[in-house]
């Protein structure tokens, strides 16, 4: 078995910067960069990615789809490790190879697709969290109302 080579991935909406085992690049954050990214990747890579809003899906799909080890990390994990080795700039690069210093120092298991049903059910209790929360900004500012008209804004059927 052939030793692992960590490869952090810092993901945004549009692009994912790589870097590891003097390989670092950029590539555009859709199936084809993903392909790519996957294609110039050494043997035993896992890849190291935070948590970003969705926008690491399409990656951790087609890296799993394509037997690449990757593990989704918290960024507050990753972050924290870049300021206990004074790393305190932040870029998608210098991001990437963070990640990939945080694999190497802390070796995380390599995570587990869940299945479409399992994301379905995720984004129905996020979205779920998202109303009930702005629903009692709501419910809280009605109470604060001095305005006629505005509380009766406030009654009327929506």
């Amino acid at each position: 078995m052939s030793a692992k080579i960590y490869f952090g991935v810092d993901v945004c909406k549009e692009s994912l910067a790589f870097f590891g085992a003097a390989i670092a690049g950029q590539v555009p954050n859709n199936a084809p960069g993903v392909r790519r990214l996957l294609a110039r990747l050494p043997k035993g890579a896992h890849l190291i990615v935070e948590a970003s809003g969705g926008y690491e899906r399409e990656l951790v799909a087609v890296a799993q789809q394509s037997a690449v080890q990757l593990s989704v990390v918290n960024p507050r994990q990753v972050r924290d490790f870049a300021r206990g080795v004074d790393r305190l700039a932040k870029s998608d690069p210098i991001d990437a190879e963070m990640l990939a210093r945080f694999g190497a120092e802390v070796n995380p298991p390599p995570g587990v697709v869940p299945t479409a049903a399992e994301v379905a059910l995720q984004e129905l209790v996020s979205a779920r969290k998202q109303l009930v929360e702005e629903r009692t900004v709501l419910l809280q500012q009605q109470a604060q109302h001095l305005s006629r008209i505005v509380r009766r804004l406030d009654r009327a059927p929506t």
